[in-house]
């Protein structure tokens, strides 16, 4: 009697072990890769690359060709969070499914740091006239660089098409889900 009654326990004791350990093993785990790029749009390295996965945060940096990979991520939403400390920020939703590359991250300028003045007595300070610089764009008289504005739209441009091309891709993957839901024995037919 306390044989069989042992030999359960550890029947029932292997089950639920098997199905703790087992259901997280068999959840499905995808690569998210992805190009971060800068405003002139060439790969920017060592930018820092972070994404929440399960209340912990990930992080990657890309390597000399832009690119960053992560592995072993489990299907779900995320944000993509891209910064570096010369080319800017970005941020870029995703929705894992499958393995994904979600093409070219567009970095986008980064901008002033918020700073707070306070009253404080200064003496005035002589300037010599070859100490002064002015810079010689349109900026200096309350104009906008052209140079600055064409940088600007080049890469709103290409954050755009950066943008079209998710999208593109978003809605290819929208279009074989609705064949699929359509007639879900598309898949299996041996035509």
């Amino acid at each position: 009697m306390i044989s069989q009654l042992s030999l359960k326990k550890r029947v029932v004791f292997a089950l639920s072990v098997f199905l703790l350990i087992g259901q997280p093993l068999s959840a499905k785990k995808y690569e998210l890769s992805g190009l971060v790029v800068g405003t002139d749009g060439e790969p920017v390295k060592k930018a820092q690359v972070s994404i929440v996965v399960d209340g912990k945060t990930k992080k990657d940096k890309t390597n000399r060709k832009g690119i960053f990979k992560f592995k072993r991520i489990p299907e779900g939403e995320y944000t993509i969070n891209v910064s570096h400390e010369e080319q800017g920020m970005a941020d870029l939703p995703v929705i894992l499914t499958e393995d994904k590359d979600v093409g070219e991250i567009p970095l986008s300028a980064k901008s002033a740091p918020v700073t707070v003045a306070t009253k404080t007595e200064v003496e005035p300070k002589e300037t010599k006239p070859e100490d002064t610089m002015v810079p010689k764009t349109k900026s200096a008289a309350g104009g906008a660089s052209s140079d600055f504005i064409l940088n600007e739209l080049n890469f709103e441009i290409k954050k755009l098409t950066a943008e079209f091309k998710h999208l593109s891709r978003e809605m290819d993957d929208l279009k074989a889900l609705s064949k699929m839901w359509i007639n879900p024995l598309t898949i299996y037919s041996k035509e």
